[in-house]
């Protein structure tokens, strides 16, 4: 009886051994996740203006940065960053664009090949702010348009 157990324990161990060798017994852990940051506006020429994503995994390999114009012909642009990924935060700066739509889109890869992608909207707008000289113009010709009304209507016939 006692051959037969340790006959049928050996069988067991190299059957768990054949397992794990061949992948079969390879313990899959979850795949990649990431946030969804923000869609962001900034003013054209001004800067300082950064996407930060916070992917996690427990095997992380690397990850890559694609931009999109949106509304212009053609391919995307080319990858902008792909670089190895420790598991922390990854951030992009998305300073210098001209007016215009991009989309950014992060895809993070682990060591087992799945990956995760979110995607940003930046928008780049032209300032509008008032501008003080023309205000004092327009007080100006009001002015002018005033004195020019009252000298009509004061008028002696």
């Amino acid at each position: 009886m006692k051959k037969r157990m340790a006959a049928l324990g050996l069988s067991f161990l190299v059957l768990l051994v054949l397992s794990c060798v061949s992948g079969a017994g390879q313990l899959q852990t979850p795949a990649p996740t990431i946030d969804q940051p923000s869609n962001t506006t900034y003013i054209v020429g001004t800067t300082g203006h950064n996407i930060t994503w916070h992917p996690a995994s427990p095997i992380p390999d690397h990850y890559s940065i694609d931009v999109i114009e949106i509304g212009m012909p053609g391919p995307p642009f080319p990858v902008v960053l792909r670089a190895n990924w420790t598991g922390g935060s990854i951030t992009q700066n998305v300073d210098g664009w001209e007016i215009g739509t991009y989309r950014y889109a992060c895809t993070v890869y682990d060591t087992q090949g799945s990956n995760v992608s979110s995607e940003v909207t930046v928008t780049v707008i032209q300032d509008y702010s008032p501008i003080i000289i023309a205000v004092g113009v327009v007080l100006a010709v009001v002015g002018v348009i005033g004195v020019i009304a009252y000298f009509k209507k004061t008028r002696l016939s």
